[in-house]
């Protein structure tokens, strides 16, 4: 996955098996924070369900960067936990309840 770091070859198998996890699930809560990446500001994700939590240092903060562990499954409820800033989080926010409109 692009720009993202398991730490080293040896753990992507089961950090792959964290997000598959995730994608299988029904529900998930995402949540994103900044994350300062040698000085350069990144975002630190977190997907969770009732079972388990996947984390992703991304360079953004939008959907493209949610869908690199999210999937393109649309049936799910996505449930965001952040608040709306700007309208760029409000276009984020509103593909996040299309997803879980679509069920």
């Amino acid at each position: 996955m692009p720009g993202h770091s398991t730490g080293g070859a040896q753990g992507e198998p089961t950090y792959q098996a964290l997000i598959e996890q995730i994608r299988g699930s029904p529900s998930v809560t995402p949540d994103e924070t900044g994350w300062k990446v040698g000085g350069q500001l990144w975002w630190m994700w977190a997907f969770s369900t009732a079972q388990v939590t996947v984390y992703a240092i991304q360079l953004g903060r939008g959907f493209e960067q949610s869908a690199r562990v999210l999937g393109a499954d649309e049936s799910r409820v996505i449930t965001p936990i952040f608040h709306i800033r700007t309208l760029k989080d409000a276009t984020v926010m509103s593909r996040f309840v299309s997803w879980s409109n679509k069920r």
